[in-house]
Formats: structure tokens, C-alpha cells, sequence
């Protein structure tokens, strides 16, 4: 039927296909391991980006001029006379 070395020539490419076959496999496997990690990604970064939304709103809520002045009322605060007014100037402007 087949002699030894057409034997051998089969043998060898099956266990080619094989190893093809199972690189592919690990291939695809690790492609939709990364692509679950990405979405993953994407989606925390897209939270992230609210939450920081979420706080810059707040920050500006909190730091409203008619806010501040609300307050500084409310707990009879007066503005600083100039001399009272530090300003400190950065190298270079």
C-alpha cells in the first residue's frame, strides 16, 4: 500500500497541520483576549472621562463668584483692603 518513506511524508505533514492548527487556535485565542482587555479599556477610560465631567461641573459650582460671595456673607467675611493682597509673580512674566 504505502512504503515507508510515503509513511514518513504523511506523518510529517499531518504534524504539520497540527501545529498549524494549533497556532492558529492560540492565535485567534490571544486576538480575543486582547480585544475583550481593549473593550475593557475603552470602557473604564469612557467612566473616567464622565467622572471628570462630573467633577469639573462641581468644581465650577463650587467655585461660582456668586457662590463665594454667598458665603463670605453668610459668615461675614469682608474683602482684604489691597495692602492685605499678596501677589506673587513666577520667573518669567
Amino acid at each position: 500500500m504505502y512504503d515507508h518513506s510515503e509513511r514518513r511524508e504523511i506523518w510529517i505533514l499531518v504534524c504539520a497541520l497540527a501545529l498549524v492548527a494549533v497556532v492558529v487556535i492560540w492565535v485567534r485565542t490571544a486576538t480575543v483576549k486582547k480585544t475583550y482587555e481593549y473593550v475593557q479599556h475603552e470602557k473604564e477610560l469612557r467612566q473616567l472621562e464622565q467622572e471628570i465631567q462630573v467633577l469639573r461641573i462641581d468644581w465650577l459650582k463650587w467655585t461660582a463668584p456668586e457662590r463665594l460671595e454667598t458665603l463670605a456673607s453668610e459668615r461675614e467675611l469682608q474683602r482684604p483692603a489691597p495692602e492685605q493682597v499678596y501677589r506673587y509673580m513666577t520667573p518669567g512674566k
